[in-house]
């Protein structure tokens, strides 16, 4: 693991903390977000504070931090992807309900999918995900949608390095020849289904429209 890059500017710091927190790890201790951020103890204290006094983070009685309410009441401005999220929502239910399977709803942010929605299956699969979660576009069906709607500035960060992130446990990784193909491929059948060598799970996405006929999630 390198060494953390130097950040300067306040809001900078601050966003480096709330970065920390994911939903497998939504509380944190100093020494742990100090480590994570690479900024110094004293630095992290002081911001610690400051987001505390704001509500964007608050302090359990152990001493460790979680994301505050003020985030919370922030976040409910955010009127495209909750609007994405709740006329999705009935459709997700259909498909949960019809295949038992694991539903996820899905948007672009920069080069990563960001979860705005998900359903549970039936069946015991592991699902490392959670709604706010960000992950890779190449090696999923519905990342692979967004990366092959995207244009063309995030299909090159993406692709045409060939260092796109690929989950060591999927072989063989893809050229970046081949996933141009696939994307080509996506966008003239309008659904993207992969299922992994050797795996018995496919998956299946497909692009939902906005206006005017841009893929939105």
């Amino acid at each position: 693991m390198g060494r953390p890059r130097r950040r300067t500017g306040v809001l900078e710091r601050a966003f480096a903390i709330l970065d920390c927190f994911t939903s497998d790890e939504p509380t944190l201790t100093l020494t742990q977000i100090t480590r994570r951020t690479g900024l110094a103890a004293s630095t992290t204290s002081r911001l610690l504070k400051s987001l505390c006094e704001h509500g964007a983070l608050i302090r359990e009685r152990s001493g460790a931090y979680s994301i505050g309410p003020r985030l919370m009441e922030i976040a409910q401005f955010a009127r495209p992807m909750l609007s994405i999220r709740e006329a999705a929502s009935p459709i997700l239910d259909d498909l949960n309900r019809t295949t038992d399977q694991h539903i996820q709803l899905g948007t672009l942010d920069g080069t990563e999918m960001v979860i705005l929605d998900r359903r549970e299956g039936k069946h015991p699969i592991p699902v490392y995900y959670h709604i706010g979660d960000r992950l890779p576009l190449a090696p999923t069906a519905a990342g692979r949608t967004l990366l092959a709607y995207a244009g063309p500035g995030i299909i090159g960060q993406v692709v045409n390095t060939g260092t796109f992130t690929w989950p060591t446990w999927q072989i063989p990784r893809p050229s970046s020849d081949e996933l141009m193909a696939s994307l080509a491929l996506i966008r003239q059948r309008r659904v993207a289904v992969l299922q992994p060598p050797g795996a018995a799970l496919h998956w299946v996405a497909a692009p939902i429209l906005g206006r005017p006929n841009a893929v939105i999630a």
